[in-house]
């Protein structure tokens, strides 16, 4: 009873604390060994996504820090981190939340699988440019001047190139590389699994109409499920769109690049309250100072021959949409 009237005497022997301490004077405590927990391995703190949006903002970091919800009782707060395996090693992630494309707090994983050893050109410049100006020419298939199809493996490899360089573009470019990341993953997905029906793009497009999944129709009516091959592919295009015409126009010095490669690529299919939120990050896109300083556009020559790969991607993007249209699988809902 002593104990319980002082606690802050407990500590001197946690054995006197025991239930079998007052069962009796010839009781023996028994000390039962506290089992490791498995929510977090025994570290007694775990790391989670920052909450709410634009919450990485303040520079704090991407993540928050907690006490482990399940043996400390609540997940309570202990800070805010940029890399909590470095800070604390061990600490196991507890919580991801749901990454929106207009949202900031996540960088993606940027190398497409498969396809690290391709983005070098033969050049050796560090991104290859070069090389995803070939992989662009190699996925048109023109037939009297027009574009009669695209084969797919070639404009996947063109298009990791491409997202390995937006990734570096900071904070801002992130917003859209998160979901341009995705889509391709989902994309090279749904290939891997028919890789020779779905080799090229007609191939691709017939085969999510054959899975009897979408309802084609014009744009203003078609419907098309959501998550398939054919939404991730639409998507992946008006990402891949903007960012192309962005750098193009950004390396030529164009007064106002990002505005004209948003209202071209991505604005028609965005809500009011969309619109708003993309426009706040367009402000803080890399001018061409900007992108020069980049290792990706620092070698001789890199940014000459990044404006022109990509005009080459823009150019096949637009084909690829015109193709997609035909086949009526192009929706023009606003999100």
């Amino acid at each position: 009873m002593l104990l319980k009237s002082w606690p802050s005497l407990r500590w001197l022997c946690p054995c006197l604390c025991h239930p079998s301490a007052e069962q009796g004077r010839g009781a023996v405590p028994s000390v039962r060994r506290q089992e490791q927990c498995a929510f977090c391995a025994g570290k007694e703190v775990v790391y989670r996504d920052r909450d709410g949006l634009f919450a990485n903002l303040d520079g704090a970091g991407d993540y928050d820090i907690v006490k482990c919800p399940h043996c400390q009782g609540a997940a309570v707060w202990i800070e805010c981190c940029h890399e909590p395996t470095k800070k604390r090693p061990g600490i196991l992630k507890r919580g991801d939340r749901k990454i929106e494309w207009f949202e900031l707090w996540r960088t993606p994983s940027i190398a497409a699988e498969g396809l690290e050893g391709t983005l070098e050109s033969s050049t050796g410049s560090p991104v290859g440019f070069g090389l995803a100006r070939e992989r662009c020419q190699e996925a048109l298939c023109l037939q009297g001047g027009r574009a009669e199809d695209v084969k797919m493996r070639p404009f996947l490899e063109a298009a990791s190139i491409y997202i390995t360089v937006l990734g570096q573009l900071g904070t801002a470019a992130s917003a859209v590389v998160a979901e341009i990341d995705k889509n391709l993953r989902g994309v090279q997905q749904f290939f891997s699994l028919e890789p020779q029906r779905r080799s090229s793009l007609r191939g691709f497009l017939e085969a999510e109409k054959a899975s009897g999944r979408h309802q084609p129709d014009e744009p203003c009516r078609c419907q098309i499920a959501d998550p398939s091959g054919a939404m991730q592919l639409q998507w992946l295009l008006r990402g891949l769109g903007f960012y192309a015409r962005f750098l193009q126009l950004q390396l030529e010095e164009h007064p106002d690049a990002a505005m004209k490669a948003y209202s071209e690529n991505l604005e028609e299919y965005h809500s009011t309250f969309t619109a708003f939120t993309f426009r706040l990050l367009l402000a803080s896109m890399p001018t061409k100072d900007a992108l020069c300083r980049l290792p990706a556009f620092s070698s001789p020559g890199a940014a000459a021959e990044a404006s022109l790969a990509a005009a080459e991607l823009s150019a096949l993007v637009r084909a690829m949409v015109k193709i997609c249209q035909e086949q009526q699988l192009w929706q023009s809902h606003r999100v």
